[in-house]
């Protein structure tokens, strides 16, 4: 419930600001949503023992464990931040308030280079379908690594070159996996037919569903991550129902395909929605094992653009009883998740709970 009341104060604070016209400028807009920006922070950086790494995390953050460690795997960002603010003598809960704001401000950010308008249903799409909100209480570098990845990526496509290849650097500081990222710049030019598109869609659906466990752990052997093989983390095979319920939006997927054929967005959205389009096939293949549906983190926000442009077409053609009913469908499914049956990242704690 704690979460849903967190969506419905987010969307009224983006919507406030939308229909108030504060959202033209950058400074504006940042500091028309300085309250709200401040309870993200305060609610992010709060948790105490979300998901399965807080403790982990913690024990580098008090000092019980060196932070060289992410250095010697080139993770410089993330060790220098921490060795940074340790040799002033600040430890413990204060670095996850740290890294939840550096992730709320990269947000705001990657929202403005897909929009200028429609903060709301972004925001209501990012925190219902892309989990993100949610999975940065546990992987909390990776997903630090996905805001920097996935803001590259927008640049990129805008036109950026090296606005982008920093921001990559930056990635990659965070969490070494990010390096996997750099071929599909040369993908960001890439086109689906209508027809094409619901063919992959399907297939990649199809492919999810199987198991390639032994695959994937002969492959990693040759790898940084040979270590995973052999950990009850991989041996956690994703079921068959949590795939299924990672697949709860694939006819929405399906549908927003009448934006290529109809034409609906042209010019850099439209590069964004195939892009967005090919990031959703990824992160789909992916949850074939537990290892690459890590991996498939890395496009949790841009797999959600197609279902963006969609809606939003819906929403300008006035095709508004679709469009809520898409929307109730999205609500509905993430709040099974987050009321009915909530689990690790989704069962929410806060720090504030060990003071009294």
């Amino acid at each position: 419930m704690f979460y849903l009341l967190f969506l419905l104060l987010g969307c009224f604070a983006f919507y406030s600001i939308e229909k108030q016209h504060l959202c033209k400028t950058y400074i504006v807009y940042l500091l028309s949503l300085l309250p709200f920006i401040g309870l993200w922070i305060f609610m992010v950086g709060g948790q105490y023992n979300v998901g399965t790494d807080y403790q982990s995390y913690m024990a580098y953050f008090v000092g019980n464990y060196d932070v060289s460690y992410f250095a010697e795997k080139g993770e410089y960002c993330f060790a220098e931040i921490v060795s940074l603010f340790q040799s002033i003598g600040i430890y413990g809960q204060f670095f996850f308030y740290i890294f939840s704001a550096i992730a709320v401000l990269l947000y705001i950010q990657i929202a403005r280079e897909v929009t200028t308008t429609n903060y709301t249903l972004f925001f209501f799409l990012f925190i219902t379908i892309t989990t993100l909100f949610h999975t940065q209480m546990n992987g909390l570098r990776q997903c630090i690594a996905v805001y920097f990845s996935t803001l590259a990526f927008l640049e990129f496509i805008w036109g950026s070159r090296f606005v982008p290849l920093c921001l990559m650097f930056i990635a990659i500081g965070f969490h070494s996996s990010a390096i996997a990222l750099v071929p599909l710049f040369f993908f960001t030019k890439i086109s689906f037919p209508s027809t094409l598109a619901k063919v992959l869609i399907i297939s990649a659906a199809v492919i999810s569903l199987k198991s390639f466990d032994d695959f994937i752990a002969d492959a990693i052997l040759f790898t940084q991550y040979d270590y995973y093989a052999e950990t009850e983390y991989f041996q956690q095979d994703i079921s068959l129902l949590n795939k299924l319920t990672k697949l709860a939006y694939l006819p929405i997927y399906l549908l927003s395909i009448s934006v290529i054929k109809q034409k609906k967005i042209e010019g850099v959205e439209m590069r964004l929605f195939q892009f967005g389009l090919l990031a959703y096939l990824i992160k789909t293949i992916a949850i074939v094992s537990t290892v690459t549906n890590r991996f498939g983190y890395y496009f949790f926000i841009l797999s959600m653009l197609p279902i963006f442009y969609y809606l939003r077409s819906l929403y300008k053609e006035r095709k508004l009883i679709l469009f809520w009913t898409i929307c109730a469908y999205i609500l509905l499914m993430y709040a099974v998740k987050v009321v009915l049956f909530p689990t690790r990242e989704y069962l929410y704690d806060s720090i504030l709970r060990t003071y009294f």
